[in-house]
């Protein structure tokens, strides 16, 4: 039995037929629990680039003027692999994006529930270059797996590294994968819940949908830049979107400040903005199933919220036996 998917964000009415501006920021804290606060945060930059936001707002509204096309999905024998050999898929060192700078970016290949690749692009002063999938840069588990590769299997997305622990380490600091997720994770720090970029329709009859990041463009940093951004495109059949994040580690935190632009393609019933996933199967609270001997399996056990009055609310996690959605009314909301 697999765990459950739970959900949370913050939930908006009918969303209108024009570009929604949203602007938060979030950071990870404590090993199981990802907050994303709403307030403004400043940020500098001292790249000059040949793209930016404006660029994917105007490929979002464009796109949200046309059908819908989904993505071609992968191979079927790749997407029928286990998390296992997934896992041991990995982009050779010397093959990863700017090795040398304190920015790395690893691109991950797509397989296994990743079925969908994205596009990456990296961008400098002078230019917007996509980066090309090349098989011959990646470790395979086998010489037969690698052959059952094709040429253009594309990315299933990317981390991005950084010395969070140590002048000279490699740390794991965000990972875009799948299209419908990131994570960030602090100094030393495990993953918990991720963060999606919009969510549509939760809770409803007709089930909830997450539209998918499908081009990311990568700012290159200078050698002395000490954030990080990141462009993205969303599409779904509900909406587009044109996303910035701002990395910017900070101490024993990381700050992500997210500015995003919706376009609507038809009328949407319910919009959640900043929401977040996590897997739950059963936690310290409530009877463990029959067989199981591990006290608790989970990515995040419950959900903190920090309300507009400064109390902190913490309401654990359940696995029902059917969909429940738990509603909390919380004016001027500081992060959750």
């Amino acid at each position: 039995m697999l765990p459950n998917s739970i959900g949370s964000g913050l939930i908006g009415g009918t969303c209108p037929a024009r570009g929604v501006q949203l602007s938060a920021w979030g950071r990870r804290f404590g090993p199981l629990i990802l907050a994303s606060f709403l307030g403004s945060a400043l940020f500098f930059t001292t790249v000059a680039q040949a793209f930016d936001l404006n660029d994917v707002n105007i490929q979002a509204k464009q796109l949200a003027a046309s059908g819908y096309v989904a993505t071609p999905k992968i191979p079927e024998a790749l997407s029928q692999i286990d998390q296992a050999t997934f896992d041991r898929i990995a982009i050779k060192p010397s093959a990863a994006l700017w090795p040398s700078a304190r920015f790395g970016i690893s691109p991950i290949a797509a397989g296994f529930m990743y079925q969908q690749p994205v596009s990456l692009y990296e961008v400098t002063a002078q230019s917007v270059a996509p980066v090309v999938f090349d098989k011959a840069k990646f470790d395979w588990p086998s010489p037969a797996f690698a052959q059952m590769v094709p040429a253009n299997l594309g990315f299933a997305g990317f981390s991005v590294d950084y010395p969070l622990t140590g002048q000279d380490s490699h740390d794991v600091m965000i990972t875009f994968l799948g299209g419908a997720q990131f994570g960030v994770v602090a100094a030393n720090q495990v993953p918990g819940a991720h963060a999606r970029g919009v969510a549509i329709d939760t809770g409803l009859p007709q089930g909830e949908k997450f539209p998918m990041f499908t081009k990311f463009w990568l700012v290159r940093p200078e050698s002395t830049d000490s954030q990080l951004t990141i462009y993205a495109l969303l599409d779904g059949e509900s909406l587009t979107g044109a996303y910035e994040f701002v990395v910017r580690p900070n101490g024993d935190q990381v700050d992500v400040q997210v500015t995003a632009n919706l376009f609507p393609r038809n009328g949407i019933s319910r919009v959640g903005l900043a929401p977040m996933s996590t897997m739950y199967y059963y936690g310290q609270i409530g009877q463990r199933p029959a067989g199981q001997w591990r006290p608790a399996a989970y990515e995040s056990d419950g959900l903190l919220m920090h309300t507009g009055e400064g109390n902190w609310v913490f309401r654990s996690l359940r696995n029902p036996s059917e969909l429940r959605t738990n509603q909390f009314d919380a004016d001027g909301i500081r992060g959750f």
